[in-house]
């Protein structure tokens, strides 16, 4: 398949014949800051769904996740 490179900026934009976007390659650093937000943004979630969860102390914490609750 041919494909086409169009940079934009430190981005490229790779492209099939007809114009179509099927990569971009970005730098490291922005392909690095856009796991951390989307890391954070899975961590927002689970701790909004979590909101009405019971609050353990770590020792009954503790016991809980190891399956011991006797």
């Amino acid at each position: 398949m041919k494909t086409l490179i169009k940079n934009i900026g430190k981005e490229k934009l790779i492209t099939n014949l007809k114009g179509d976007v099927e990569y971009v390659m970005v730098p490291v650093e922005t392909y690095n800051k856009l796991i951390e937000l989307i890391e954070d943004e899975g961590l927002a979630i689970a701790m909004k769904q979590s909101i009405n969860d019971k609050i353990y102390l770590k020792d009954d914490a503790v016991k809980y996740l190891s399956g011991d609750e006797t």
